[in-house]
């Protein structure tokens, strides 16, 4: 509980919103792979990887990401509280 309080006071939480080909990614911390078929996103324990092609990132902000392309595979890895 403790947890989502810290983070909605600073708003530090991971969020992916997926639309017909845009995700956007709040609160990242780093970029790892980046190519037009793979965009790898990182938030401290947390990673996911998106596939797909035509993949580009269109909006790269300190804490905003939006990518455009048709998605057709995204996973998630890491810190599973």
């Amino acid at each position: 509980m403790m947890r989502n309080i810290k983070n909605y006071v600073r708003q530090v939480e991971f969020k992916i919103i997926l639309k017909k080909n845009i995700i956007d990614i709040e609160n990242y911390t780093d970029l790892g792979n980046i190519s037009d078929k793979e965009i790898a996103v990182f938030n401290y324990n947390e990673k996911i990887i998106i596939r797909g092609y035509n993949l580009s990132i269109s909006k790269l902000l300190n804490n905003e990401l939006l990518i455009t392309g048709k998605y057709n595979n995204i996973i998630f890895e890491g810190n599973n509280e």
